[in-house]
């Protein structure tokens, strides 16, 4: 039984370790959306709640409390770039481009997919059952999001350049 304890608070510690190396890191990522008179303050704040994070008591597993370090640092990113105003910008034409080569490569994905089930009703080959149905769903689900948010993009731009 002390084993195992031990045995899980060492693996909670090996467990919090990259955890917060990465999350310092999206944090460092963060502070570069900032001006530069903010970004040192910031920077120590935002850093300061890792551990408080990393050792809340009312949180029992370890991978949990990582997760949440993760979502804080992600999080970050996120305001860092809403107070700069990055999200409030104009779109630029390599903004477009970019979004109309990932709208692309969304779309030659569905076509492949389309593709290889055709092959594989040619070919005789048994369809897929079980969790892999869920999984081909829910990859399918992501790639229609992303380019949903890829077209978005082209048509703001579109609009901005009327």
């Amino acid at each position: 039984m002390r084993g195992e304890v031990l045995a899980q608070r060492l693996a909670e510690r090996l467990a919090q370790r990259p955890a917060e190396r990465l999350a310092g890191w999206l944090i460092g990522r963060a502070c570069r959306h900032l001006p530069a008179p903010a970004r040192q303050e910031r920077g120590r704040e935002w850093t300061a709640e890792l551990p408080a994070i990393l050792a809340d008591p009312d949180v029992r597993s370890g991978l949990l409390r990582s997760a949440r370090a993760l979502r804080f640092a992600a999080g970050t990113i996120r305001t860092a770039r809403r107070e700069h105003g990055v999200f409030r910008g104009r779109l630029t034409g390599a903004d477009a481009r970019s979004a109309g080569v990932r709208l692309f490569a969304c779309a030659s994905l569905w076509l492949a997919a389309v593709c290889l089930v055709r092959i594989g009703a040619v070919l005789h080959i048994p369809p897929l059952h079980g969790i892999w149905i869920a999984l081909v769903v829910l990859a399918a689900a992501a790639v229609e999001l992303f380019a949903l948010a890829q077209l978005i993009k082209l048509v703001r731009w579109l609009c901005q350049h009327d």
